[in-house]
């Protein structure tokens, strides 16, 4: 995948957009950590939330950084990053002959929610799938997860497909979610 060369200032307020670097590892590690918390943990599921993240460390960012089908942006305000977007170049299972570019991963600081970086960071993921001649852009979110699931509906994302979620919940899989660019 092309590196993304991406650095946009926000038209809406201060935010900024940029492609992540290798600096930015211990920081996409910690957001996800707070956000991914904040989201998804309960009494229930704990030990399963803290297995999960344990994988998400400062290297694990810095591998996925160095890989030719991987990228990331990041928005910040004053230099400060607070979100991030994970895209890699992937098909969803069953699905041939067209380009597509998974979301991997899309976290806020959960105290930024709500100030319009969500969309910011989707729109610059649509605008580099698009560079890259990508027919369609797609994501994976649990169904329990009702404010992100009406998040990537009013961005134009309809389900297509199910498959398991990452915790043993009965009631919990995750929405296969896309959008024909």
């Amino acid at each position: 995948m092309t590196r993304l060369s991406i650095f946009r200032i926000s038209r809406i307020t201060w935010m900024k957009v940029r492609s992540a670097s290798k600096a930015d590892a211990k920081r996409i590690a910690e957001i996800s950590r707070v956000a991914f918390e904040k989201a998804f943990r309960s009494n229930e599921n704990a030990d399963e939330v803290d297995t999960y993240l344990a994988g998400l460390d400062t290297a694990y960012f810095e591998s996925s950084m160095a890989s030719e089908n991987c990228s990331f942006l990041v928005v910040s305000e004053h230099e400060e990053v607070f979100g991030f977007a994970q895209l890699i170049k992937k098909t969803p299972p069953n699905e041939v002959g067209k380009a597509w570019l998974k979301l991997e991963r899309l976290y806020l600081d959960p105290t930024r929610i709500g100030t319009g970086a969500g969309k910011l960071l989707m729109q610059e993921y649509q605008n580099a799938a698009r560079q890259e001649d990508i027919e369609y852009a797609w994501l994976e979110v649990l169904n329990t997860n009702k404010r992100a699931v009406a998040f990537y509906e009013r961005l134009g994302f309809e389900t297509f497909d199910t498959c398991p979620g990452k915790f043993k919940d009965p009631g919990a899989h995750d929405l296969r979610m896309r959008k024909s660019l």
